[in-house]
């Protein structure tokens, strides 16, 4: 076996059992779905999935939850982004963040209903560092007019995404506070501009 092909067979398995995960939880619930599931569905072995999650579900999940910025934030295509222009880029990310919201709208709520009823996604989201995301807060720390040298920027990005994903929750089950979608994407425009502390 080639070292491409072994490669392709390596990523296209951690995508079958984060995409398997996903199913697993939006239908079951995060508590209700063990790794030995996984396992059955994704038909890889524990051994497998150790080997590539170490820290098994919650592992899977940031893996996901990477892609997913990789996808909203354009990070990896820098050369295609206006650093000159964070009010703009701004707008398109947050419109991307809706359609991935609504996209993965199960999900969280599956993760919203685990959260109220304190279960153990809880102990689980607290291993997360927030430090594992400062790849963010350097890349708007990139953008003129983007000042937020005299804060933690970890603080700031922390700000900004309770900000912004609870309007986006609150905007899902209740979507007649705003007029239409327009008006949702000005409101997080705005708000998201003065969190970072834009200066034009």
């Amino acid at each position: 076996m080639t070292l491409k092909k072994y490669e392709r067979d390596k990523e296209a398995k951690i995508q079958r059992i984060i995409s398997i995960t996903k199913k697993l939880i939006e239908k079951n619930g995060y508590n209700n779905v063990s790794i030995r599931d996984i396992v059955k569905e994704a038909e890889v072995s524990i051994g497998l999935i150790y080997k590539y999650f170490p820290k098994g579900k919650i592992d899977i999940l940031k893996q996901l939850s990477y892609q997913n910025i990789d996808e909203v934030f354009q990070i990896n295509k820098q050369d295609k982004i206006n650093f000159e222009d964070f009010p703009g880029y701004i707008r398109e990310t947050i419109k991307k963040m809706i359609e991935s919201h609504k996209k993965n709208i199960k999900l969280i709520k599956a993760f919203t209903i685990a959260a109220l009823m304190e279960d153990t996604i809880l102990e689980d989201i607290k291993t997360i560092n927030i430090e594992d995301y400062t790849i963010i807060t350097e890349f708007f720390n990139k953008f003129k007019g983007v000042k937020i040298s005299n804060k933690d920027s970890g603080k700031v990005l922390t700000e900004w995404s309770i900000t912004t994903k609870s309007l986006m929750l609150h905007n899902s089950i209740f979507p007649t506070i705003f007029n239409n979608n327009e008006s949702l994407i000005n409101m997080l425009v705005d708000i998201s501009l003065k969190i970072w502390n834009y200066k034009p």
